[in-house]
């Protein structure tokens, strides 16, 4: 079905889509002009990644991920094209303990040789 992508940050009609044809992720050879008969240049070039592309009115990226592209009707997603292959991998946690401090009592010598009360010091081992 053919329709026009909009632009997610200025909301701009920037291109055609073919959305039987979309793919992920999106590239440039998807999108053709709006406007052929009158001389428009497609909006990407075929080979560029949705990385790199950027919006004809503005300096910016006009899509937000690789898989879905806005229509005047709604998105079009391609979910089922994700790549999946890698299989989950479960994570295991392993906990480590913070080593405990030595505690050590000591009796600090005041001035003058007078005793002062009993200091807990913690030291690192």
């Amino acid at each position: 079905m053919k329709a026009t992508a909009v632009c997610q940050v200025c909301f701009e009609k920037i291109a055609v889509v073919d959305t039987d044809e979309l793919t992920a992720p999106i590239r440039g050879w998807m999108f053709r002009s709006k406007d052929p008969a009158h001389g428009h240049p497609n909006p990407f070039h075929d080979e560029v990644e949705w990385q790199f592309m950027k919006c004809p009115y503005g300096n910016h990226r006009p899509f937000f991920v690789d898989y879905e592209v806005p229509i005047d009707s709604g998105v079009a997603r391609k979910p089922d094209i994700i790549n999946l292959k890698s299989k989950p991998v479960a994570i295991e946690e392993e906990v480590v303990e913070a080593p405990k401090p030595k505690v050590v009592v000591r009796r600090r010598r005041g001035r003058l040789g007078k005793r002062t009360p009993r200091e807990l010091i913690l030291e690192d081992e």
